[in-house]
């Protein structure tokens, strides 16, 4: 019911039904990115932490060979230095993979009719 008590007009529950389809649609595509920003952000951390691992192993077995404190903390610094680098990369790498793409607009309705020339009527 309208607010002044009477049902709402056939034309005017198109309009309501208009806009929210279009809002449903909207929500829909917006899900639908999420869904994939999320999928590949759990598919890139996963990546990252592998290879996190296997750098870590590899430190680890660097530091087996050292043979003093100085060479254990030059294969410590490369580690960090490696790891930092790393950091950054899979962070702007992840950043630019769940960023959704722009979606064209839709070009804008024609004009119903031309507005007057402002230099003929002067």
């Amino acid at each position: 019911m309208a607010p002044n008590g009477k049902p709402p007009s056939a034309s005017a529950a198109k309009a309501f039904e208009s806009a929210f389809a279009g809002m449903q649609d909207a929500m829909t595509r917006g899900e639908s990115q999420i869904q994939a920003s999320l999928e590949a952000f759990s598919t890139e951390s996963r990546a990252f932490f592998e290879d996190m691992s296997k750098d870590a192993a590899a430190a680890f077995e660097q530091f087996k060979t050292c043979k003093s404190p100085m060479d254990a903390l030059m294969v410590e610094q490369d580690w960090f230095a490696k790891r930092a680098k790393a950091y950054l990369n899979y962070g702007l790498h992840i950043v630019q993979t769940i960023t959704p793409k722009p979606v064209e607009a839709a070009p804008p309705p024609a004009p119903s009719a031309k507005a007057p020339d402002a230099s003929k009527a002067a």
